[in-house]
């Protein structure tokens, strides 16, 4: 049988205040013991807690009225725990027959053992003393082990006790050395001739070495000349370039004065004279080029000579570098030489006096040999930077020149220069085998390799960041550009222009700069006025759609997800939309227009283009849908509703006398200054047809025209139904027809005044109302009625 400890454990749930009775069951197993075991009687185990739940009254107490457990379940539960008695019961019986056979056993030692106990116990205790003391002892002996080796004398003892094996193991060896040359009966040779030479051999080392300390000092004197002749040839240098820039500001002067004069002068018969002239100017200035392309080589070649002579020089050092590590190496084995004969002498001496010649002398060879290395490195050092910082003084002046020479090679028409391929010649004529510097300003700009539509959605990307700042500061375009061309020249320089940009903080990439630069520029770095007046002035904001350009690389998305200007737009459209529909209360109307507790981009689709809120242009409409939606796939009802009121703020309902005032007062006002406005806003759009619609609101708004925010969203949505892009109108069109009074799309209540706009609005109701008695929340029927009511008894 099992012991109580390896039964396998049955988890139970348990049960709730419900007693439970224990009966033996009918199939007892039968006591498997020994035949010299005792029988035992009956007696009842059971603790008083059991017998307790036997009384029914107690057991009619303690249960619940209602029992929720199954009865096949609760007979389970009894089946188990009977059997869990049962084999308790049955070790408890065996546990009790072992501790009475236990109980003899013990009883039976006892008698026999008990005077031999009482003289070992006192030896027990006796010993058991003498080892606690003897353990006391060892741990104290270990404590101080572990102090005595931590302790700092110890250690040097150990440290001196190994030098002084070392010692002797090194007196041992030098002994037995000593033996080996005395037991060898050679001769002593005579050292005086070897001594003689090594003496000789140190002279002409030092020989050598004065010998190249004159030689640089020598060089040290001619690189100070070459500086003075160097300096001597810069203001001669400067003076030409002074005078180089004035005839270059003349021949500059007298174009823009044949220019005008042509200008002026448009007959045909003129254009063989400018023709002729502009080949004179143009032969001055390439001869001028010329002049300036030979000074160019001849720094070049002095370049070159310069760069020779250090190469030699380097060359000089190196040698003299061989030459002085092979006498160190020489005179490194003569001193080797030196000391084993003077070894030789003194291990016959003595050991010490030994050890301290050869470290004095090996520390005077290695101070000399430190000392000629150092001086050699410092000169090579000073040459190399004197003839860097020439090669740098060199290209400086060659940028500058180049720099300054951009406007004669953008005036020529002909590019008979190149500049390519005379630096490839330099480059061949001076050092085949060696790169030539190029200054940066020449290098071509290796813009990223972009395809066609990338290329262009760059070039509507630039224009359109600058278009969109002048719109949004109401700024000129002719004039912000022209503002920028500093000399009034009829070019600006791209650096320039970046900085204008920079400080107006239109944040523009490299590659915008280098496709714009590549389709306008006249060259890498300069465009011409007229070219970035007529580009901005053409730009509209619809090429942005007509572009298939996207990219996810953030220095090429220029494309603008949500345009501000249509939100607007479309706020003034939903508010018009209202007034026509009567609504007074705009938060109970777009709770009510809204039927779904979450909304996606084509639920939103559907939204604003049904009735109530209908938005007919698909770029307003996307717009609107993209700021609500805010880069999220869902947005909920409420958040709808917090959105479309914070952007209908400002909104405030209308009457409809309200109404009819505004349309007359506009009316009235365009009929009186019709022509003042259309000549500002013709002088505004530089003669062309389209202007952009903030241009006609602000004329608007400056003759009085447009006061309140409920006649500038009508005027938004009236002149926004004439534009094709997002911004231009056709102004002439758009002011006729404010005048004659021809209304925005759909929405003929403005037209005809007299028309009821209760009646309009009643028939929207109705038809929400249908709507929302098959929805099962009455709330918003009551409340709604209630407010409609209360506005048709105001009107």
């Amino acid at each position: 049988m099992q012991p109580l400890n390896q039964i396998n454990h049955i988890n139970l749930k348990p049960l709730s205040q419900r007693p439970f009775s224990i009966s033996k069951s009918q199939s007892t197993p039968k006591i498997r013991g020994s035949t010299d075991m005792r029988p035992i009687a009956k007696t009842n185990y059971l603790p008083k807690t059991s017998m307790a739940f036997s009384d029914p009254a107690y057991v009619s107490r303690i249960r619940p009225r209602q029992i929720n457990i199954d009865k096949e379940r609760l007979y389970e539960e009894n089946l188990i725990l009977k059997q869990l008695c049962n084999t308790i019961s049955e070790e408890n019986t065996q546990l009790k027959t072992k501790l009475s056979q236990l109980e003899k056993e013990l009883e039976k030692n006892q008698q026999s053992t008990s005077p031999d106990i009482k003289s070992t116990s006192h030896l027990v205790e006796n010993l058991k003393t003498v080892i606690r003391d003897v353990k006391a002892e060892l741990q104290a002996k270990d404590k101080e082990l572990d102090l005595l080796k931590r302790s700092t004398r110890l250690t040097k003892m150990q440290e001196m006790g190994e030098e002084l094996q070392q010692y002797a193991n090194e007196c041992m060896r030098l002994k037995r050395m000593l033996m080996e040359v005395v037991n060898d009966k050679k001769p002593w040779p005579d050292n005086s001739g070897f001594l003689e030479q090594l003496q000789n051999e140190r002279e002409q080392l030092q020989q050598a070495l004065r010998f190249y300390q004159d030689s640089d000092a020598l060089k040290s004197e001619e690189i100070v000349t070459l500086k003075k002749q160097l300096k001597k040839n810069d203001p001669e240098k400067d003076t030409s370039k002074k005078l180089m820039k004035d005839e270059l500001e003349k021949l500059k002067n007298q174009l823009n004065d044949e220019r005008k004069i042509n200008e002026l002068k448009p007959e045909k018969n003129d254009v063989a004279m400018q023709s002729s002239l502009a080949r004179e100017e143009e032969e001055k200035v390439n001869e001028v080029v010329k002049n300036k392309d030979e000074e160019i080589r001849n720094l070049y070649l002095e370049m070159s000579a310069m760069e020779k002579k250090a190469t030699r020089q380097e060359k000089i050092i190196a040698e003299l570098q061989k030459e002085i590590k092979d006498l160190n190496s020489r005179a490194i084995e003569d001193t080797k030489k030196k000391e084993l004969i003077n070894a030789q002498k003194e291990l016959i001496n003595g050991q010490k006096d030994f050890e301290v010649a050869s470290t004095k002398v090996g520390i005077k060879l290695e101070d000399s040999y430190k000392k000629l290395e150092e001086s050699i490195k410092s000169d090579a050092k000073s040459e190399s930077s004197e003839i860097k910082s020439k090669n740098s003084e060199t290209s400086k002046n060659e940028e500058e020149f180049l720099e300054k020479n951009d406007p004669v090679q953008e005036i020529s028409s002909e590019k008979d220069y190149n500049e390519e391929e005379s630096y490839k010649e330099q480059q061949e004529f001076e050092n085949p085998n060696e790169d030539v510097y190029i200054p940066d300003d020449k290098i071509e700009l290796e813009s990223a390799k972009l395809n066609p539509k990338e290329e262009e959605g760059l070039i509507i990307s630039f224009l359109m960041k600058i278009k969109y700042f002048l719109m949004q500061n109401k700024l000129d375009i002719q004039e912000w550009v022209s503002d920028i061309d500093i000399n009034k020249i009829g070019i600006i320089n791209l650096d320039d222009l970046q900085t204008v940009l920079s400080q107006e903080a239109i944040n523009l990439s490299q590659n915008e700069y280098d496709c714009f630069m590549k389709r306008f520029g006249e060259n890498d770095h300069q465009v011409l006025v007229s070219v970035l007046i007529e580009e901005l002035a053409n730009m509209e904001m619809d090429d942005i759609s007509d572009t298939s350009y996207d990219s996810n690389n953030k220095e090429n998305s220029w494309i603008l997800k949500i345009d501000k200007s249509l939100v607007e737009i479309a706020a003034c459209e939903i508010g018009t939309r209202f007034n026509y529909n009567v609504v007074r209360d705009k938060k109970k109307y777009i709770e009510l227009i809204l039927n779904l507790e979450e909304y996606d981009k084509d639920s939103l689709e559907k939204l604003f283009t049904s009735e109530n809120i209908l938005i007919e242009k698909d770029s307003i409409r996307e717009a609107l849908i993209l700021s609500i939606l805010d880069e999220k796939d869902t947005v909920t009802k409420g958040e709808i509703i917090e959105k479309l009121g914070f952007l209908l703020r400002d909104w405030k309902p209308l009457s409809k006398s309200e109404i009819e005032g505004v349309i007359r007062r506009l009316r009235s006002l365009l009929m009186d200054e019709i022509d003042v406005i259309g000549s500002r806003v013709e002088e505004k759009s530089q003669g062309n047809d389209l202007v952009p619609m903030n241009i006609i609101i602000e004329e608007l708004r400056i003759h009085r025209i447009i006061s309140q925010k409920s006649e500038f969203s009508w005027a938004m949505t009236q002149l926004f139904s004439y534009n094709q892009s997002i911004y231009k109108v056709p102004y002439k069109q758009a002011l006729e027809d404010m005048q004659e009074g021809i209304p925005f799309t759909d929405l003929n209540v403005y037209e005809n005044p007299e028309t009821s706009q209760i009646e309009a609005g009643s028939a929207v109701f109705e038809e929400s109302i249908e709507e929302i008695e098959n929805n099962p929340e009455p709330q918003y029927k009551e409340e709604y009625q209630e407010s409609f009511n209360s506005d048709i008894d105001e009107n």
